[in-house]
């Protein structure tokens, strides 16, 4: 099922084309300009541009896609050479959307301005677009939180009706990491969370976390920053046969970022990080670093609200 753009589409439409999905699989198509022009249809039959030396300019952001075209609400149009920089997205009006990039890198975001009233699977519908872009050049999936992605990577599991009508939750999926990002929107301040779906990770950790941020202003968060600097050939095999280098594993409730550059050789390995959690588990926390490291000596101190904000102008 395909909504044609002879119009913006009414929601009769998109009503019709939610129950048609709901009963076979919905994938867009993806047109490269630069090497099949020729892909690229009127409604008539038509080919659009013949070589790739007919092929005009990219579009604006938001203008008219011609009406004799035959693309469809969700479809892709890349003018890209390389990375999808120049690729646009069919909008539910007609209209062309250009890639938002939000890895800043040149990588295709799939918006959830546009799948929102697309599909419930968007890695179904966007199949055809990730075989062919291959999962190296998008980065991220955004996606709804009803979306079958859920119960697809977690067992079955879905995400409970209090948390999907949420506006300050924003869930993200990178097919290149293997990961789902959540972030979450409060007081200003911006919570995200990373969690493996190549794993057996289970949803109920996801809601856990998100618990633990909306339960901050009665148990706040507290950031450890763990140091780490060794400095001969010894601690430095310890390393390698521990393999404590890296993101720590902590409690559920809390996150590990890398802060700064690393160094990893023979005789010197350090690294800096920031761990984040609610003060209630704190020792459980320092026990998990601690026991990550084993005999190796690490420096682990707390960071307060003010000294972070102050880290943060200074960085």
């Amino acid at each position: 099922m395909r909504v044609e753009l002879n119009h913006p589409v009414k929601r009769s439409e998109l009503n019709r084309l939610y129950f048609c999905r709901k009963q076979q699989p919905y994938q867009v198509k993806y047109f490269d300009l630069r090497t099949k022009p020729t892909d690229l249809k009127s409604k008539s039959g038509e080919t659009i541009f013949e070589s790739v030396d007919d092929i005009e300019e990219p579009p604006e952001n938001g203008s008219e896609i011609p009406k004799q075209w035959n693309v469809h609400y969700g479809d892709v149009i890349s003018w890209s050479y390389d990375r999808p920089t120049e690729t646009y997205f069919v909008t539910k009006d007609g209209k062309f959307l250009k890639n938002p990039d939000l890895s800043g890198s040149g990588y295709l975001t799939i918006p959830l301005s546009i799948t929102r009233d697309l599909t419930t699977n968007t890695l179904e519908t966007y199949k055809n677009v990730i075989e062919q872009l291959t999962e190296l050049v998008i980065l991220p999936i955004e996606l709804n939180p009803e979306d079958e992605f859920f119960s697809a990577k977690f067992n079955g599991s879905k995400i409970p009706k209090a948390y999907i009508k949420r506006n300050d939750i924003e869930y993200s999926y990178s097919p290149m990491e293997q990961q789902l990002t959540v972030q979450i929107n409060k007081n200003g301040k911006k919570f995200t969370n990373e969690f493996p779906t190549d794993k057996e990770e289970k949803l109920n950790n996801i809601i856990k976390w998100i618990k633990s941020i909306d339960n901050s202003a009665t148990n706040p968060l507290i950031n450890l920053i763990v140091k780490c600097n060794f400095n001969d050939k010894s601690e430095c095999d310890k390393v390698q046969k521990y393999k404590c280098f890296g993101i720590i594993p902590l409690p559920k409730t809390w996150t590990c970022e890398q802060k700064g550059g690393a160094h990893f050789g023979q005789e010197q390995i350090s690294a800096t990080y920031k761990c984040q959690g609610p003060l209630s588990s704190k020792q459980e926390a320092i026990k998990k670093i601690k026991n990550f490291y084993k005999d190796l000596k690490v420096d682990i101190t707390e960071q307060n609200e003010e000294e972070e904000e102050e880290a943060k102008t200074t960085d």
